[in-house]
C-alpha cells in the first residue's frame, strides 16, 4: 500500500472521528401532567391542584373532597361542625348514626 493511500486513509478516519464526536444531540421531554378526579371522572389538564379539603355538590350528594380528590368517609370536623360521609363518601343527613343525630344541613345537633 502506498504512502499516499494509507496517509489518505488515516485522513478520511480521523475526519470521521472528528466529526462524530462533535455532533451535538439535544432532546427535551416536555411534561404537562393531568389529574383525575376519583369523584366525577373528569380529568383536569389545567395543572391547577387544590391544596385544600372542601365540599363539593355532585349528582345530588355532598362530598368531602382531600386535595387529591379522594373522597373522605366517616366523621369529619368541619370549622367545628361534625358531619358524616358514608362509605361511597357522600354527606349523611336527617338521619341518626351510632346514636348520633344529623340534621338536615348534616351536622351533628348535640
Amino acid at each position: 500500500m502506498g504512502k499516499k493511500k494509507k496517509l489518505t486513509g488515516m485522513l478520511m478516519v480521523s475526519l470521521l472521528m472528528i466529526s462524530g464526536l462533535s455532533t451535538v444531540a439535544s432532546a427535551e421531554e416536555l411534561y404537562i401532567p393531568t389529574f383525575r378526579n376519583v369523584v366525577t371522572g373528569v380529568t383536569d389538564t389545567t395543572n391547577e391542584i387544590s391544596t385544600t379539603t372542601s365540599w363539593k355538590y355532585i349528582d345530588g350528594y355532598w362530598y368531602y373532597l382531600k386535595p387529591s380528590g379522594e373522597k373522605v368517609t366517616g366523621w369529619i370536623n368541619d370549622n367545628g361542625n361534625w358531619y358524616f360521609c358514608d362509605s361511597l363518601g357522600r354527606m349523611l343527613h336527617d338521619t341518626v348514626i351510632n346514636n348520633f343525630k344529623l340534621g338536615n344541613n348534616g351536622a351533628w345537633i348535640y
